[in-house]
């Protein structure tokens, strides 16, 4: 039996997947080649289809684009098999829509995913509403102003909720909406705690 055409085919998609994670990564060939333990000739190879990388290669190539294993290798084009129409949805979908899945296999199958909750606290204009969407697209999480949902549970701006309730009344609010952060959200919320 012959099987190279199946292996070419599988080869150029590894290549071509390979591609497309080096470039959203913003890693030049050379860069990756070294991140990876490769050379920068293979690398073009690989990219190119003609590279029949090992396994433990493709590991280091994985890691080098912090990636999994799995995500470079996708399905041959005539592969209509359930795994396989699986994971080109998966692989095509956005951080949310794999945010949404996993909590939902995660209840499907009677368990909650651990939750990880990371908190930016400082003064007025230190820099936390420009850093922290940022840190959160870094992470692929969900940015959260904690004060736009004290407002919300409040009923009023924070101004008023300090002209009329004080700073204590406004902290149990604080700690209340963190920790009411819905299921639904993603797996780990990047906060943003206001310090007044």
């Amino acid at each position: 039996m012959n099987d190279e055409p199946v292996k070419a085919l599988l080869l150029a998609a590894v290549g071509a997947r390979t591609r497309t994670l080096r470039l959203e990564a913003g890693l030049t060939v050379k860069e990756f080649a070294r991140r990876a333990a490769l050379s920068p000739r293979f690398v073009n190879q690989l990219e190119a289809g003609a590279g029949n990388i090992s396994i433990a290669g493709l590991a280091r190539v994985a890691a080098a684009l912090g990636r999994s294993t799995h995500e470079l290798i996708p399905p041959v084009h005539d592969d209509h098999s359930l795994p396989a129409e699986i994971w080109r949805l998966v692989s095509d979908s956005s951080s949310d829509d794999l945010h949404e899945l996993q909590q939902w296999l995660a209840t499907r199958k009677g368990s909650k995913p651990d939750r990880i909750f990371f908190a930016l606290i400082g003064l007025r204009g230190a820099g936390k509403s420009t850093v922290g969407p940022m840190l959160a697209r870094r992470l692929k999480t969900e940015f959260v102003e904690v004060d736009k949902l004290v407002e919300k549970a409040a009923g009023m701006s924070l101004g008023e909720i300090f002209a009329t309730h004080g700073e204590a009344y406004y902290r149990d609010l604080e700690r209340e909406s963190i920790l009411g952060c819905s299921p639904a959200r993603a797996a780990a919320c990047l906060f943003l705690a206001g310090r007044w």
